[in-house]
């Protein structure tokens, strides 16, 4: 038997975690047709735009909250030949792509390359691997080396300027979101994207309101992206009212509330659960 990996247990802070709903009784052969909605793969060549390897991986060894790192490692093949298909797509047909088929490529790359990292080191047993592999500058794509730190970044500025990409991507660290439960295409990007910012905002445990305090309490990710949200969306305040219960959003309106960021569990991922408790803010924001 495998050991899976989990992300820790049920709850984070205290607080029932957040999660995208995966089915309970569902074949792999289900969901990687659900993620593949009819994209032509001549848009690309001979690149398949419908990721089947990489759904695979992620139908067979993702669910919920695990990641079944070792079951990855005893079957690499559809993870590299995920990689080894995006690593030969020139710059020229990647840019021939519509725009959320880019992103949702790139997305798909930071995600399949995180996983045959942490795989390579696995099992992984400090913060200071973690740190590496997502700072490691290793990964060729449409003509130029990234990280996984810097394709992250990319996303998030000019010409994509998508902030709300963090919440799908995952470089094996506890505090990371979940990985998503089929690859991302052109036409399911921003459903999931939708998707995954609801839940997140609706996790206390990375988004929570003080009403007592007037404190707004978030994800530390915010404080690590917070410069190209400025950017993006004037203010970090402006940018999170978007997706705010709209009590908190009324209130937060009305008088300017002090923002204090969640510890960032960097952590790598084990097959050990644990029980969080509620752990307070930390550090000043506004």
């Amino acid at each position: 038997m495998s050991i899976s990996s989990s992300r820790p247990g049920s709850t984070r802070h205290g607080y029932l975690q957040y999660r995208i709903l995966y089915p309970t009784v569902v074949t792999a052969t289900l969901i990687i047709n659900l993620a593949c909605q009819s994209v032509p793969t001549n848009l690309a060549g001979t690149f398949d735009l419908n990721y089947r390897d990489l759904n695979y991986i992620l139908a067979h060894y993702v669910s919920e909250e695990r990641v079944d790192y070792e079951g990855i490692r005893g079957n690499l093949e559809p993870l590299h030949n995920s990689i080894r298909q995006m690593s030969d797509l020139s710059r020229d047909k990647f840019e021939g792509l519509s725009r959320p088929a880019q992103l949702a490529f790139l997305i798909n790359a930071h995600n399949a390359h995180a996983l045959d990292m942490v795989v390579a080191c696995w099992p992984v047993q400090r913060e200071s691997t973690i740190r590496r592999i997502r700072n490691r500058r290793n990964i060729m794509l449409i003509g130029q080396r990234w990280s996984l730190k810097s394709l992250s970044e990319h996303l998030m500025n000019y010409p994509y300027r998508t902030c709300r990409a963090f919440v799908l991507l995952n470089w094996g660290a506890k505090g990371c979101p979940e990985l998503p439960p089929y690859a991302l295409t052109g036409a399911n990007l921003e459903p999931m994207l939708a998707t995954r910012m609801r839940y997140f905002f609706s996790d206390p445990g990375q988004v929570r309101y003080d009403d007592r305090k007037h404190v707004l309490s978030i994800s530390s990710m915010f404080r690590e992206y917070r410069k190209p949200i400025e950017r993006n969306h004037t203010t970090l305040r402006l940018f999170l009212e978007q997706y705010l219960p709209a009590k908190t959003r009324s209130a937060i309106r009305s008088r300017r509330p002090r923002i204090r960021y969640f510890p960032f569990d960097a952590s790598p991922i084990t097959d050990v659960v644990h029980e969080k408790s509620l752990k307070e803010p930390m550090g000043n924001g506004d």
